[in-house]
């Protein structure tokens, strides 16, 4: 049996209350927001699909991470390693951009309304996601396979790698959190200005906010982590921990497409409308079976105190 240090019980726990957590509402928020572009196909709409799966692939591939830290070495052929880790880290790049794209969406429909509803298509928003993923993916593979075919020589590895990390950092993180800050900056900016309601206006602020601290807090620990090793010329021993706020975007951004869709709210208040119907209907249902009252009666009866059947019983035997 294999001993397994503090640090692999800790990130066993994390692997599956991410799974727990992040799979059910990865689920539901992909189911409403394909019928909700069936009904009304929009950019974000596509955007947030894209997100959600990225999500659900992300949470999907991490039974295969529990198990080798459980068996404490790698589970699967060697040939699937390459293959998984480009898997893996794809959804986390990928999740960046759609995050980005929703805020420089979410931005240009503020400061330009007009001329943003007479240009956007889902055409295009198709087209962004589709480059998108062949972007992360291409570009991972690119590395993967230059760490699997590369020199034995490790520093000559690394001076192959590290310049391509840097790349990949700076491609697919800095740049859209720069985009992203200065999308929700702009839309702080334009809402100041504008003459909406304080409570739609603290909405929008909320959720651009929350859009910024999700990218910063779940996937700058990682990033930074190779940032650290391009300045060291080393591989850093604390990327594994780096990856762990990452985690918490599985489950963090259906909730901040809850707070943000109103496809999402619409579908949980018709939920609560479905089950207020079929409560009404089951009531005129016995209704309908007891056309005389007496169930009724009974009920009523059931529903008051002894006291109160002590004066029923006596007004009865009067």
């Amino acid at each position: 049996m294999v001993d397994h240090a503090p640090l692999d019980i800790f990130l066993l726990a994390v692997y599956c209350t991410t799974f727990i957590l992040g799979a059910p509402s990865s689920a539901v928020a992909l189911c409403i927001f394909f019928r909700e572009l069936k009904r009304k196909p929009t950019p974000n709409v596509i955007y947030m699909i894209n997100l959600c799966i990225s999500g659900g692939l992300f949470v999907a591939s991490l039974p295969v991470k529990m198990v080798a830290t459980v068996w404490g070495e790698w589970a699967l052929p060697m040939v699937f390693c390459a293959i998984y880790h480009v898997f893996h880290f794809s959804t986390n790049y990928a999740c960046v951009l759609f995050l980005t794209a929703l805020s420089i969406g979410r931005y240009l429909s503020i400061a330009f309304p007009i001329r943003y509803k007479m240009n956007k298509s889902p055409r295009y928003s198709c087209v962004v996601c589709f480059v998108f993923w062949h972007l992360v993916i291409a570009h991972l593979a690119f590395i993967f396979l230059v760490e699997a075919t590369g020199s034995q020589d490790h520093l000559s590895q690394l001076d192959l790698l590290l310049p391509l990390r840097q790349k990949l950092v700076f491609f697919f993180f800095l740049a859209p959190l720069v985009l992203t800050s200065f999308a929700n900056l702009g839309c702080f900016w334009e809402l100041n200005r504008s003459q909406l309601p304080r409570r739609e206006k603290r909405k929008a602020l909320w959720v651009a906010s929350n859009t910024l601290t999700t990218l910063v807090a779940c996937f700058a620990p990682y990033n930074t982590s190779h940032l650290v090793g391009f300045a060291l010329r080393e591989n850093v021993n604390w990327q594994r921990e780096a990856l762990l706020p990452s985690m918490a975007s599985a489950f963090l951004n259906p909730l901040v497409f809850f707070c943000s869709s109103s496809a999402l709210q619409r579908s949980t208040t018709q939920c609560q409308a479905v089950h207020q119907q079929h409560q009404a209907e089951l009531a005129a249902h016995l209704a309908q079976c007891d056309p005389t009252g007496e169930g009724t009666e009974r009920r009523s009866h059931a529903n008051i105190g002894p006291s109160s059947m002590r004066n029923i019983v006596s007004r009865d035997r009067m």
